[in-house]
């Protein structure tokens, strides 16, 4: 089947050795490096929105996704230009109820980092990119009871929604990339979103669960030969 690789990342900043949880950082030069990789051999980069086609086997080209999970303030500030520079689309996923707050779940790692706020969102909107849901808390939601799904995966996309009139999101990312079949079959039952992004790592193809999807977990060191194997020819 045809290969359609989504990127994950988390920021795009330049961090020293001492951050915590430093893995999730790409410095705004590797991300730029990355991006102009892709685009030397004539990928374009897309929001999961319109890499749908190519995942249901509708489309085919030369793409991959680019996703951003959690929706912090550096992603505007230091990837946004770059993928105007390049004329690439993509999908940062928003934790509903920590807009314009900071990431509370990681506060046992002493690592706060801002979050975007509406006036932000509604820049990167306006760029052209795009918004998925990451949950209202960034619950994990392995062992979360069944009677808060609802609260946790269906009321942050109304509550988003309600943040911007006209548009609509249809997009999902597990947070820690947790999930469990019943969370896979509330989700397709509910038919609020057409594809839902894992942690699991490898190249998604054409004709993949739309509702399990892999991604390449992006890392600062992977220059142009690692960009390359890892995206492109997909090795893991």
């Amino acid at each position: 089947m045809k290969k359609v690789p989504i990127l994950m990342y988390h920021h795009v900043s330049s961090v020293s050795e001492a951050t915590p949880l430093k893995s999730l950082f790409v410095s705004p030069r590797v991300f730029d490096l990355q991006m102009k990789v892709l685009s030397f051999f004539g990928y374009q980069g897309k929001s999961m929105r319109e890499l749908l086609p190519y995942l249901d086997g509708k489309k085919e080209g030369k793409v991959f996704g680019i996703t951003f999970d959690d929706g912090y303030k550096d992603v505007l500030e230091n990837a946004l230009p770059i993928l105007n520079k390049y004329g690439f689309s993509s999908t940062c996923y928003v934790v509903s109820d920590e807009v314009g707050n900071y990431n509370r779940w990681d506060e046992g790692y002493k690592d706060r980092h801002n979050l975007m706020d509406i006036p932000d969102l509604n820049t990167w909107l306006n760029s052209g990119q795009d918004i998925g849901v990451h949950t209202a808390t960034h619950v994990s939601l392995l062992n979360l009871q069944e009677s808060r799904y609802t609260e946790e995966i269906l009321n942050p996309k109304t509550k988003l929604e309600n943040f911007f009139p006209g548009r609509q999101f249809q997009d999902f990312c597990y947070p820690y990339g947790d999930f469990t079949l019943n969370v896979v079959n509330f989700i397709e039952q509910s038919r609020a979103y057409k594809t839902a992004t894992t942690t699991v790592r490898g190249v998604a193809k054409a004709g993949d669960n739309a509702l399990l999807l892999s991604r390449v977990f992006m890392k600062n060191n992977m220059g142009f030969v690692k960009t390359f194997l890892k995206v492109i020819l997909g090795i893991k």
